[in-house]
């Protein structure tokens, strides 16, 4: 993995290492059911405390992208396709050859 907490960035390093473990579910980059690094290795990685870890999994948690297994570990439990069809379903979904408001889409 590739997470790392930049002390000079004028945000706290529970926030940095959430917003980048966001961005790499949202991007799918950690997909649906993937297993996270213990909190002792992620803090190892990042270069920061277990503590430090423990509040940005907590705030992940808290939000929905990541849920605790008792004595497995972290794993990610947003599936952005899914997010991605529901959102479609709401604000309806364009597709090729569809028509939105009676109103054709142009063919290539």
């Amino acid at each position: 993995m590739r997470y790392r907490i930049t002390k000079d960035s004028g945000e706290s390093a529970y926030l940095q290492l959430y917003h980048q473990l966001k961005e790499d579910i949202a991007e799918r980059i950690l997909p649906y059911g993937t297993k996270l690094p213990s909190r002792r290795q992620m803090a190892e990685e990042a270069g920061t405390s277990v503590v430090t870890v423990e509040h940005s999994y907590e705030l992940l948690q808290d939000e929905g992208y990541i849920e605790a297994r008792p004595r497995s570990g972290y794993y990610v439990s947003f599936d952005s396709s899914f997010a991605e069809a529901e959102h479609d379903d709401v604000h309806g979904s364009a597709g090729a050859g569809s028509s939105v408001e009676g109103v054709p889409k142009a063919q290539n």
